[in-house]
């Protein structure tokens, strides 16, 4: 019998948005390379996003009872990628599904703390994602320490927008998992409203941003699914995004933003 879905599972589990994505996208390019209907199991990220955690940020469609259905009714029909821990794959070629995420993420109902001034013709808005987290925990030993770009590099980044575009009025949104972790004793909590540099200091962020306070707002991150999505939707809708070496950024870049983007080489 000729195959006519493709149910992919091998999607990483525990991994962050981007990572998951990607090994998401992997799947769909494949079962558009084939020409079959695309069934893939629920996902369950890392970072406290739980169970379906990036099905619910991105509006993907949920296919388990389908595929309990097809499995009753048409098991021979079914190709089945299963999880295989050590044989993930991902892809960052977004190419012929791009459209289809930002029709999924389009069509969908989002509930969040919406931040960006809309009731303003000449004031930008500016985001800004900046990492910290679970790499200045692990410290400059670790492979990915280098990713992280030092807190002048975000000020730098945001005056060279000014200047480039040309801006006077601008809010500015600042996002970070900064004030997670950013003691040296060794615990993984939040302390709200700190933030440290690259190197886990506590650093005072209206010291960092001091000649950009005008109309400023940080909002820490506290790993939870609501502040993710706060993060997420804002940055979309914003004008101008200065963001980081991540996969989250990464994402917003190549699939779901259409502003003035800049991220580090």
């Amino acid at each position: 019998m000729n195959k006519k879905y493709l149910f992919y599972d091998n999607i990483v589990r525990g991994a962050g948005i981007g990572h998951t994505l990607a090994c998401y996208n992997y799947g769909l390019n494949m079962a558009l390379e084939k020409g079959l209907e695309y069934l893939p199991c629920e996902t369950t990220p890392g970072h406290n996003l739980g169970p379906i955690g990036m099905e619910r940020l991105l509006n993907l469609p949920l296919r388990e009872v389908e595929r309990n259905t097809i499995l009753l009714e048409e098991p021979d029909a079914v190709e089945h990628i299963k999880y295989a821990n050590d044989q993930i794959q991902t892809s960052k070629d977004f190419t012929l599904t791009r459209k289809m995420f930002r029709e999924w993420y389009a069509s969908g109902e989002r509930s969040y703390n919406d931040m960006i001034l809309r009731d303003s013709t000449d004031t930008a808005n500016i985001s800004m994602s900046i990492r910290r987290g679970d790499l200045t925990r692990a410290g400059p030993a670790h492979h990915m320490w280098a990713r992280m770009r030092s807190n002048e590099w975000y000020v730098n980044a945001l005056e060279n927008i000014i200047s480039k575009y040309k801006i006077t009025n601008y809010r500015l949104l600042v996002f970070s998992d900064a004030s997670i972790d950013s003691t040296h004793d060794g615990s993984w909590k939040e302390r709200p409203g700190e933030f440290i540099d690259e190197f886990r200091n506590p650093v005072d962020i209206n010291t960092v941003f001091k000649n950009h306070l005008n109309d400023f707002i940080y909002h820490p991150s506290n790993k939870t699914h609501e502040r993710t999505a706060d993060h997420f939707h804002n940055i979309v809708s914003s004008d101008y995004f200065i963001g980081s070496i991540s996969g989250f950024s990464e994402i917003i870049r190549d699939i779901y933003y259409d502003g003035v983007c800049v991220l580090p080489d």
